[in-house]
């Protein structure tokens, strides 16, 4: 299944999946508004629509991409988003130190 693949690299990644149990919406939480809205445009750059999910739509504290994931999705594409992703945050975690 696409969708556990996706929970799977996501997580071992590093990235923050919440209470998602592999199936088709997985969420990756992000410790900003800011950061939310910096990996949804990173992603944009490279031909990938996610757009982020912020408050109201969920608690303040816990904005998010929301994935869906389908049988049409490859582990290539999936492992693409991760490492954007990664990519993209790995200067920001440097500076939190």
């Amino acid at each position: 299944m696409m969708s556990r693949q996706a929970t799977d690299t996501a997580q071992a990644a590093g990235l923050d999946t919440g209470p998602a149990i592999g199936r088709a919406v997985i969420p990756i939480l992000f410790n900003s508004v800011w950061e939310t809205m910096a990996v949804s445009q990173h992603l944009l750059e490279h031909g990938i629509y996610v757009p982020p999910v912020v408050q109201v739509g969920v608690p303040k504290d816990k904005p998010r991409l929301r994935f869906f994931i389908s049988a049409n999705h490859t582990e290539e594409e999936i492992r693409q988003v991760v490492q954007l992703i990664v990519e993209l945050l790995e200067p920001t975690e440097r500076m939190r130190i």
